[in-house]
């Protein structure tokens, strides 16, 4: 399966891809626990838009990460507010969670915003 998918990623993005590059997870709850186990410390902070798949409270619970929370502007169909995200971030932020389309409000992160956040 790991074969297959990297023969389909060489594919997609011209960029050679070995089957060791890949890896499989039982689903997303999983993943994310991985990824988050592997990039936080229990003194950093992940900053999480809000509202938030509930099932991540438990993944973050786990962890020992501080969370900072961000609400989206639900009057404006739960877009982000980049400046209230550019102000949770302190010295300690190592990450910000993102998810799109998002899960509960089902709301989509134009490109343009998503690349405003990278910089």
């Amino acid at each position: 399966m790991r074969k297959t998918i990297a023969n389909i990623e060489t594919r997609a993005s011209g960029r050679l891809t070995s089957s060791d590059e890949i890896i499989i997870f039982p689903g997303a709850t999983n993943t994310i626990f991985s990824v988050l186990t592997c990039l936080l410390d229990g003194d950093d902070e992940l900053i999480v838009t809000e509202p938030a798949y509930v099932g991540y409270r438990g993944i973050f619970q786990a962890i020992g990460a501080n969370i900072i929370s961000v609400p989206a502007n639900i009057e404006a169909g739960f877009t982000l507010d980049s400046d209230a995200i550019e102000r949770a971030m302190s010295s300690k932020t190592k990450m910000l969670l993102l998810n799109t389309p998002g899960n509960p409000a089902g709301n989509m992160i134009p490109a343009d915003q998503l690349a405003s956040l990278a910089r």
